[in-house]
């Protein structure tokens, strides 16, 4: 987290002279550890310390230390471009200097920062944003390490890294295999196959056709075909795609208690893939979807909430029946590659990602029987990227999924309508008169609430009609002036029934007294 400081004059100067110091001792360390030909930051110190001791007396001993780390990344940092070729150096050049801090040089407190300086130690006051509270209440710890640089007008830019305990392992309860693919993440959820669509090769295309028209007659060593070729996102767009998918993914697997099913993709994978394609969009869709990355933001956020992966060989998981163990034969049907097969034993039709989950929960040692003649095997819901990306979790998705397949006819739940003036008159202690042959069928919210939780548990499809037990205005308006107060009279009014038939909700198990309010 960075945190920006106007400072006075006495500060400024006397984290100026450290930073001063601190660039010559990060320079010597660099040269070192060419000149030997290492990175390696135990052999840097070891070299150049008691030198720098000597050199630097008044500066604390623990700057040394941080240099030598700061100038052992720097050359590993440099030795990785150099081996890719984008290295434009002979060696690595110390243009900005960010002053690295351990435990020693300085101390955090809400109110005010400690830094050790050469004569004494200096103290800030920051002001620390919102986000920095929302960390600090959550149970983030502040980390050892921080760093500091200086800019003009004597402002320090102060940065703080927040850390978190280790997770504590928990047993596991299930298993949610998840399968990679080009243009969306298919997962397996209670047994319930679900596709998220990433819109990968949209984005792809897109980028690409962009890409051709900036470059189309011009060369790309041209400083203004560069500068646009740089504003291009395409990266960051794939990366944000796949850090919130990676998100839902485990915190879902977190709060059920599952283990988390991959496939053990081997290095490289998508040249792998594409070495049978002559197609060069194919293989150009294929070589940028970034199968081995989603697996990685997965594994590492994994890491962080303490959630269990299994990683299972992906070989075959979809062509292969997960009831016979026969082969799943995909006719052509039209497009580059069919996705529904048939099982050359059983004749069950088989999504290729369906199939997949089902063989990667196999796999991880999952032996619950495996759904026949379901829709979703052939025909799973698929969630637009724009629907997942505002989701809270997966178990939200489900939930909607489900609300939509299911339609609700509800009878009389809140004070609205024809019950309003009711209400409002016994709320004032009045008396009330009551048709005895209204009838309806009075559901209370909370008992909505329960219908509903059933429902969706039971899965149930259709138009179903929601209500009480049948009952009288009259009767209802004695029970609210027993609540409420006031006094219920009853009349021979007109005969009308509003009441709803029950007996579809009563297939389910559920009984709603009608009583509650």
């Amino acid at each position: 987290m960075k945190l920006r400081v106007r400072v006075d004059h006495a500060t400024y100067s006397a984290l100026k002279e450290v930073e001063e110091e601190y660039r010559e001792v990060l320079e010597d360390a660099i040269n070192y550890g060419l000149s030997n030909k290492t990175t390696s930051f135990t052999r840097i110190k070891a070299g150049i310390y008691r030198a720098e001791r000597e050199k630097h007396k008044d500066l604390p001993s623990h700057y040394v230390y941080t240099a030598c780390e700061d100038a052992s990344e720097r050359s590993d940092s440099f030795e990785k471009l150099k081996r890719r070729g984008r290295a434009y150096t002979d060696k690595p050049s110390v243009r900005k200097v960010t002053v690295h801090l351990d435990d020693h040089l300085w101390k955090f407190g809400l109110d005010r920062i400690s830094i050790a300086v050469k004569r004494g130690r200096v103290f800030i006051s920051p002001t620390f944003p919102k986000i920095f509270w929302e960390y600090y209440n959550k149970g983030w710890l502040i980390a050892s390490e921080a760093r500091f640089r200086l800019l003009k007008g004597n402002v320090v830019e102060f940065f703080i890294v927040f850390k978190k305990d280790e997770p504590k392992p928990y047993e596991p309860k299930a298993f949610i295999p998840v399968d990679l693919n080009e243009n969306s993440i298919s997962i397996l959820l209670n047994n319930k196959p679900l596709l998220l669509e990433t819109n990968t090769r949209k984005i792809t295309l897109g980028y690409e056709y962009r890409r051709k028209a900036i470059t189309a007659g011009k060369s790309t060593k041209v400083r203004e075909v560069r500068r646009k070729l740089r504003k291009l996102r395409e990266r960051d767009k794939k990366a944000d795609i796949r850090r919130k998918l990676a998100k839902l993914i485990v915190k879902e697997a977190y709060e059920s208690k599952s283990v988390i099913v991959l496939e053990d993709l081997p290095r490289r994978a998508p040249e792998h893939m594409i070495k049978d394609v002559k197609d060069p969009q194919l293989r150009l869709r294929i070589y940028r979807s970034a199968f081995s990355s989603m697996k990685n933001a997965i594994v590492e956020k994994a890491r962080e909430f303490g959630v269990p992966v299994v990683l299972v060989n992906p070989s075959y998981t979809s062509s292969t029946c997960p009831v016979h163990g026969a082969k799943i034969v995909y006719r052509p049907d039209g497009g580059d590659a069919p996705r529904v097969g048939v099982c050359e034993k059983g004749k069950e039709r088989w999504h290729r990602d369906v199939v997949a989950l089902y063989n990667l929960k196999r796999r991880a040692g999952d032996v619950s029987p495996v759904p026949l003649g379901s829709k979703e095997s052939h025909d799973p819901p698929t969630v637009e990227l724009g629907r997942w990306l505002r989701a809270k979790s997966l178990h939200s998705i489900v939930i909607e999924r489900k609300m939509i397949e299911m339609i609700l006819r509800l009878g009389q739940v809140n004070t609205r309508g024809f019950m309003r003036p009711v209400v409002r008159a016994l709320l004032k202690g009045r008396k009330v008169r009551c048709n005895s042959n209204l009838y309806l069928s009075p559901i209370s919210l909370r008992e909505l609430g329960q219908a509903i939780r059933l429902l969706l548990s039971k899965e149930a499809r259709g138009v179903i009609n929601l209500g009480g037990k049948r009952m009288s205005q009259f009767k209802l308006c004695q029970s609210l002036a027993e609540a409420l107060g006031g006094e219920a009279v009853p009349f021979e009014g007109r005969e009308l029934d509003f009441s709803l038939d029950d007996w579809l909700m009563r297939s389910y198990g559920i009984t709603v007294r009608g009583t509650e309010i």
